[in-house]
């Protein structure tokens, strides 16, 4: 892909037209997951929107300058643990007391890109500009990856790399792991 002129927009609520684009790049971004990770990593169509109206989550909003202000990345994170689901701020407040405190903990929801802007360098600046906020104040960024993000595209890798070159000595520290095992019985009539 060409460079873009692009801007990232920061905002706390997006509109119901805002929430309609952003539900497409969503699911065009995430959908192929659903058949990639064991555990669901898209969201229900109401949940997505209730993330949109949460003000406690920023929305990092990539658009297209060059073609009719088109989104094309999204990214959403809070330093309010309690407005994401299945995380457990306790452990985070066991681990960084202080941060948890200064409420300097933040968790990245999700960052994604439309497949169509995939190499265009949207998702850097996206990254970059959620990890800034970190950089200015000293904290912890935490983000989850399912296997396939971890093992096919290697995406922890590709963020301590764009980490170590924004500056500021950020450390990478893998937190936590869930594995998913089966375990498969064939019927009797086939033992």
């Amino acid at each position: 892909m060409t460079a873009l002129t692009t801007d990232i927009t920061v905002l706390d609520v997006l509109t119901d037209a805002q929430i309609a684009e952003a539900w497409g790049l969503y699911q065009a971004a995430f959908g192929p997951l659903a058949i990639l990770a064991a555990q669901r990593h898209l969201m229900t169509e109401q949940e997505f929107r209730e993330v949109m109206l949460d003000p406690r989550i920023e929305k990092h909003v990539g658009i297209d300058r060059d073609h009719g202000d088109r989104m094309c990345a999204l990214g959403a994170v809070t330093g309010e643990l309690s407005a994401v689901p299945l995380i457990s701020e306790p452990y985070y407040a066991h681990r960084w007391p202080q941060f948890h405190a200064q409420k300097r903990i933040f968790y990245v929801v999700f960052v994604g890109v439309h497949p169509l802007y995939r190499g265009s360098g949207i998702f850097a600046a996206l990254v970059e500009k959620i990890w800034r906020v970190l950089l200015e104040g000293g904290g912890v960024v935490c983000v989850d990856f399912c296997t396939y993000n971890d093992q096919e595209l290697a995406l922890p890798r590709l963020v301590s790399r764009m980490t170590d070159s924004f500056g500021g000595g950020v450390r990478t520290i893998r937190l936590d792991e869930q594995a998913f095992w089966a375990y498969e019985a064939d019927p009797p009539a086939q033992r």
